[in-house]
């Protein structure tokens, strides 16, 4: 049976692990265990340990984009033991930059500190994916989300330097999703939906045809959406009849409850610590 454990995620509630604004999952299946992203320290590693989880069993290690919250403790995943894959698109490496305010100049740096030649030297190997990577018979690395939803727009807070060296708007267009495809449907593990997260799951939609979606788990981005957003959102998963959303990390608390009141127990408030069984 598939499940899905929270190694790091900004909330906890359960003695002796820690949270942090980022997010790290770790995906059992039937093609193996999957680290999703890995934090912004070493902190889920900690928790894992301390879960009674052995990362040495992985294989396979999935990068939803290039910000420090989600690939900032990659050092401490044991690629040596299984000479594990990171799968992640080519632009998630690239300089990375944000504002606080609009027409503010994004002045902080929010990319990784690594790239994959450091991969190779931790003893792993690196898989660009640009599309659609077929990871093991019932996995799937997705990405090359399309901007279809007209209220989801382009993200602003962003800037990504280019070879170059010339500063661009980031579209954050490496945002990579894992999909596993289960006897009953697909479950879809997002890490910040940047391009936004229906547009994300259309995707999959696109790529799955007659597969519905049941399950939907990490970060939306809806943190500072306002209640339209919230609403069109929350409208397209009780029309696809999504049977579990368990929103994370910079979905937000205030978007996490207006996505409960609009989908009753279809949505998991789940922390650091939690296991969510598919």
């Amino acid at each position: 049976m598939a499940s899905i454990t929270i190694l790091m995620e900004n909330t906890v509630r359960r003695q002796g692990l820690t949270a942090e604004h980022g997010l790290s999952l770790w995906v059992e299946c039937e093609d193996g265990p999957i680290l999703f992203d890995a934090g912004q320290t070493d902190a889920w590693a900690t928790n894992a340990r301390k879960m009674g989880i052995d990362t040495t069993r992985a294989a396979t290690v999935l990068l939803s984009h290039g910000h420090y919250d989600h690939g900032g403790g990659m050092a401490a995943f044991p690629f040596d033991q299984k000479g594990a894959a990171l799968y992640a698109h080519p632009s998630a490496f690239r300089p990375k930059f944000s504002r606080r305010n609009p027409g503010e100049p994004a002045a902080h740096a929010i990319g990784l500190d690594w790239g994959p030649e450091d991969i190779r030297a931790w003893g792993g190997s690196y898989k660009p994916n640009e599309g659609v990577a077929q990871i093991g018979a019932h996995t799937f690395a997705v990405t090359a989300i399309p901007h279809t939803r007209s209220f989801e727009p382009d993200p602003w807070e962003f800037e990504v330097e280019t070879p170059e060296g010339i500063r661009l708007p980031d579209l954050i267009e490496e945002e990579q999703m894992l999909v596993l495809s289960l006897p009953d449907g697909l479950a879809v593990v997002v890490g910040c939906s940047h391009p936004g997260v229906i547009n994300g799951l259309e995707r999959v939609r696109s790529e799955f045809p007659g597969r519905p979606i049941r399950t939907v788990v990490g970060g939306t981005h809806l943190e500072k959406a306002g209640p339209e957003r919230i609403q069109a959102t929350a409208d397209w998963f009780l029309q696809h009849e999504i049977r579990l959303l368990a929103p994370l990390h910079c979905t937000g608390a205030r978007t996490q409850c207006a996505l409960l009141r609009a989908l009753g127990d279809r949505v998991a408030l789940v922390g650091v610590g939690d296991t969510i069984q598919l």
